[in-house]
């Protein structure tokens, strides 16, 4: 399975060759919303509908392209035995980065939803993203806020195992935390983006 991008040259010769050794074998994924998606050569392969998740998109294209015989949207996670989902139910994970920087919700509306938040009982800890990021944020500590560090991708997943909500933008923390069964609000750009895009194993 090779999922299309137009980007990388590499990608595209990889569909190329791959489509003339093995036509029959190769699958070309699209996973972008676009109203031109229909005319991409290869579109018949997965028939990825817009305005589904990439979840229900990928769940679809187990179903009626590989005729798999047991299909679910579960992802094989095992949490670790020592942890209790969403125990803190009023704790929220934010997470302020993205891929691009054009992507992220502005940092005065993130404060702004949590000192609301806060007032409804909530306790909001920020999660940026590397050293440069939290340096940035580090001031929110003086609003009663946590900035935890997490040396682990492990050590953050179990964080948010155990906490009731996360909010943050387009990212792929969001997409984590729904896999492990915690709601997520996502900030997206564009809402064809976000019917396609948004973390869709939890709602």
């Amino acid at each position: 399975f090779v999922v299309h991008n137009d980007t990388y040259p590499f990608v595209q010769q990889l569909i190329q060759e791959g489509k003339r050794r093995f036509p029959d074998r190769i699958k070309v994924i699209y996973l972008y919303p676009s109203k031109n998606i229909v005319n991409e050569p290869y579109y018949s392969d997965c028939l990825t509908n817009p305005r589904l998740s990439i979840a229900e998109n990928l769940r679809l294209f187990s179903e009626k392209i590989l005729h798999l015989p047991k299909i679910s949207k579960g992802n094989g996670f095992i949490p670790p035995v020592d942890l209790v989902h969403r125990k803190f139910q009023k704790r929220i994970v934010v997470h302020t980065p993205s891929g691009r920087i054009t992507r992220n919700w502005h940092k005065e509306n993130f404060v702004k939803i949590a000192l609301h938040l806060k007032e409804e009982g909530y306790q909001l800890h920020f999660v940026p993203g590397g050293v440069k990021e939290r340096e940035e944020w580090k001031g929110l500590i003086d609003l009663g806020f946590e900035v935890p560090v997490f040396p682990t991708l492990d050590l953050l997943g179990r964080f948010i195992y155990e906490s009731g909500y996360l909010i943050g933008n387009d990212s792929g923390l969001g997409h984590l935390a729904s896999a492990l069964g915690v709601p997520t609000l996502t900030f997206c750009r564009r809402k064809t983006w976000a019917n396609m895009w948004a973390p869709s194993f939890t709602k």
